[in-house]
């Protein structure tokens, strides 16, 4: 087969270079502009109904909005953090464990945005580390049968094994509110919108889509990765063509 119709070929650039240097680079430059309002903190599991939120340490639901304002407003600006170097973001949060380079588990997927860090264990596990105000990073970790692992700007998604999605953290703009189904294969998180590849192809939105970042409808295609920045989203299709929507102004 032509390497350049591949889709396995087109999937690992997109991973491994293209598409995680743009998200960085966006997710960086969204931290300095961080609106400072309130924002609701909401635990959604469209995979069981039942769960609770992962914000109050005894499950109950959190509704201090005035708190989560507080939060935000203290939120300094950080233009790179990695589980290498910064390890401090107030209140003696940390974003990697004390001993960055000997972190004791067997890991396959490591995530990270400026607040907090995620791994998944092969248990499907997931263990957190940052700032936990909003419920984006709990320290006991996320249990589960997760495959992948996504880190947003204040919220995290998850993947299941059996191709469901759960989200936690800020809400305010939906993006921890997942859709229902048990057909998604990736998934990845903005600062404030979430996307997710179903089997067929498409592409699922939901959250903040006040640049087109995130299509309520979604997006009809042939794709074959995807790809969030902080305020734009990339899809590369199965023929090595590359859809793009969201912001697209050089600041």
């Amino acid at each position: 087969m032509d390497p350049r119709k591949d889709p396995t070929t087109h999937f690992r650039m997109s991973q491994m270079i293209w598409g995680p240097w743009q998200s960085k680079r966006e997710q960086w430059r969204a931290q300095k502009a961080t609106r400072r309002s309130n924002n609701n903190a909401t635990t959604t599991d469209a995979a069981d109904d039942d769960d609770r939120s992962m914000n109050d340490r005894d499950g109950s639901e959190h509704s201090s909005s005035a708190q989560e304002q507080e939060f935000l407003a203290t939120i300094p600006i950080i233009r790179a953090a990695s589980s290498s170097g910064l390890n401090k973001n107030g209140k003696d949060a940390a974003q990697a464990p004390s001993d960055n380079n000997n972190v004791e588990d067997d890991f396959i997927q490591v995530e990270e945005t400026t607040h907090h860090s995620l791994a998944i264990r092969p248990d499907g596990s997931i263990a957190c580390w940052g700032r936990n105000e909003l419920g984006v990073a709990p320290p006991e970790g996320v249990k589960g049968d997760f495959v992948a692992v996504a880190a947003g700007g204040y919220h995290s998604v998850a993947l299941r094994r059996n191709g469901r999605i759960k989200c936690w953290g800020c809400n305010r703009y939906g993006e921890a509110s997942p859709p229902k189904g048990d057909d998604f294969i990736a998934i990845d998180a903005g600062a404030y919108h979430s996307i997710a590849l179903r089997r067929d192809g498409s592409v699922a939105c939901w959250g903040g889509n006040g640049y087109g970042q995130a299509p309520p409808e979604g997006i009809d295609g042939d794709f074959v990765a995807i790809n969030a920045g902080a305020l734009h989203s990339i899809a590369l299709r199965r023929d090595g063509s590359i859809a793009f929507c969201g912001r697209n102004v050089e600041d």
